[in-house]
């Protein structure tokens, strides 16, 4: 799955104010033991200050916008909508190009590559922790086509992928050619999540736009090995000659509901339910 990107850790400190040890005005006191009558009376006693204790929240970078900050809250997403695209050979030997330019600048960047067996358009993620959740979702799925055909959506959609861009230098993706088959893949994906928001599957609507992309390599694949951590961006000197690479054209007949994680090596995803279109 996609993209994801590097987040900063803030750091939370606890200032304590200094108490005054006697009043500058005060007539000092001997060293010797105090005299009855200068002993405090058992009310007047200082009692120990109890700190309160402060509640525990989400350490969060200064760093971070309030949109990050609402994120940090939600749930992790554990499926998502794709359109599979690695069917296509001119795509996949156009990410096996750029990632060997990658290679050659840098081995380290080896670890951000994105199997290009897996290559897909990612419509939308969501969480689907549990069995009913799960059901939901795949009861969606099958709903998701007479959906569509109200909307004139139904139909292989055909996309041209060429260039390189990236987002924020963390995830370098291939383009897809904006086209009359882009407008229909964007449509495909408005109608697509307004069908999952409508059945409650969605963590609300994050008002992000949809950047339809083919990831080549991310940066977050890096934390989960020591190899390569120093790295914070993908340097754009990697692959300046490949930025107008043409990934061919591709045809999209299907959306698929995939889990993230338990994906063989060399594998695609686990589809869970699809729908032809």
């Amino acid at each position: 799955m996609d993209d994801v990107v590097l987040t900063d850790t803030g750091v939370l400190r606890e200032f304590s104010g200094v108490e005054e040890l006697c009043d500058a005005e005060a007539e000092p006191i001997s060293r010797g033991k105090l005299q009855a009558s200068d002993q405090p009376h058992e009310s007047e006693r200082k009692k120990p200050k109890i700190e309160p204790e402060l509640p525990k929240v989400p350490v969060v970078s200064p760093l971070h916008s309030p949109s990050d900050v609402k994120r940090i809250a939600k749930k992790r997403p554990t499926h998502f909508v794709a359109a599979r695209v690695s069917h296509s050979p001119s795509v996949t030997k156009a990410i096996e190009t750029v990632q060997e330019a990658l290679r050659l600048h840098n081995p380290a960047l080896h670890g951000a590559f994105v199997e290009p067996v897996t290559s897909h358009l990612t419509l939308l993620v969501m969480p689907l922790d549990g069995a009913e959740r799960l059901q939901a979702a795949q009861q969606a799925m099958e709903a998701l086509q007479t959906e569509l055909g109200t909307h004139g959506l139904m139909g292989p959609v055909s996309l041209d992928v060429a260039g390189l861009s990236h987002f924020r230098r963390q995830v370098l993706y291939l383009d897809v050619v904006k086209d009359d088959g882009h407008d229909k893949l964007m449509a495909l994906a408005a109608a697509t999540r307004s069908h999952f928001l409508g059945a409650g599957l969605l963590d609300g609507d994050d008002g992000r736009p949809f950047t339809a992309h083919v990831t080549v390599a991310k940066l977050s694949n890096l934390m989960k090995g020591k190899r390569g951590k120093h790295l914070r961006t993908i340097p754009e000197e990697a692959y300046s000659d490949l930025i107008m690479i043409d990934g061919g054209s591709v045809t999209v007949s299907e959306l698929q509901l995939c889990r993230m994680g338990g994906r063989a090596k060399g594998a695609y995803y686990h589809v869970e339910a699809s729908v032809e279109l």
